[in-house]
């Protein structure tokens, strides 16, 4: 997961790492998977903002990990997911607080 969000051939600006997450999610918690893309669909559908609802999801990752399987190692992978997941997302959440963030379907804003 690292690889895709340091791409060393970007000079290790990467994506975000949500899908590649999600994928990982989905091998290692599939039901921790499901219930993290059911959030991001719900406040996606609701908002229209990727980021937010990937922020929101992966916020919430940690609690339904401990929730579903609290296994040490899970919870693990939940919180250091859930802390790149923020870092990359740092700028997205200025936005959203500034209000400036671009909705999906939305013109941009200058």
């Amino acid at each position: 997961m690292l690889y895709f969000l340091f791409f060393v051939f970007l000079r290790f600006k990467g994506g975000k790492g949500v899908a590649t997450s999600f994928g990982a999610l989905f091998g290692i918690l599939p039901l921790g998977g499901a219930i993290a893309l059911a959030i991001w669909l719900a406040v996606f559908y609701l908002w229209k903002y990727s980021s937010l609802a990937a922020i929101t999801s992966y916020s919430l990752l940690p609690l339904v990990v401990i929730l579903i399987n609290p296994h040490h190692t899970n919870i693990a992978f939940a919180v250091i997911v859930t802390a790149l997941l923020l870092l990359k997302h740092i700028e997205n959440i200025k936005r959203l607080l500034k209000g400036t963030e671009n909705k999906i379907g939305s013109k941009k804003k200058e």
